[in-house]
């Protein structure tokens, strides 16, 4: 949702026994997105009014970045249950979340 939507390319996927979700936030595009003060589409100033629409089964899941090992809070703890990407995508370009 917002101005870079088209940008992301965002996903869960569960494993068949439902015991293990990952959320996957993943850029495309960049060429277009990219500046000079922010060349690997990381941070607020690419992302500042884009956010993630988290599926409602998973509003209450806390999250722990898989790359980077940051804590991500639950969605539900956003404004409309949406997780802003530039928090997601804070430091890395790319982000593989699970369960915290």
């Amino acid at each position: 949702v917002g101005t870079r939507a088209d940008h992301l390319l965002v996903f869960t996927r569960t494993v068949a026994t439902g015991t293990r979700t990952l959320l996957v936030c993943v850029p495309r595009l960049l060429a277009r997105i990219a500046s000079s003060s922010a060349p690997y589409a990381a941070g607020d100033e690419v992302w500042a009014d884009t956010f993630l629409a988290v599926p409602e089964g998973l509003a209450e899941t806390a999250w722990r970045n898989v790359f980077t090992g940051e804590a991500l809070e639950p969605a539900a703890t956003y404004e409309d249950r949406q997780i802003p990407a530039s928090s997601v995508l804070r430091t890395f370009p790319a982000a593989v979340f699970e369960p915290a």
